[in-house]
């Protein structure tokens, strides 16, 4: 993956992650978790960016 200016080849890492997933109840906090917990391995190598999207089905106004 190429960075952004001042990014160094074998350096952090850059992720952008969408889910969305029927609503069951959980907040957005709780979704970045489930996020967070799946990602885990890869995030303790550094991460330069982590961008997350993260919304419920029918909850429009929850993708963030």
């Amino acid at each position: 993956m190429r960075g952004p200016a001042g990014h160094r080849p074998g350096g952090e890492t850059i992720f952008r992650v969408y889910m969305c997933r029927e609503a069951s109840g959980e907040g957005r906090i709780d979704r970045h978790r489930m996020i967070n917990t799946v990602l885990a391995r890869e995030l303790e190598n550094g991460v330069h960016a982590l961008a997350l999207h993260a919304s419920a089905l029918g909850n429009p106004g929850s993708a963030q």
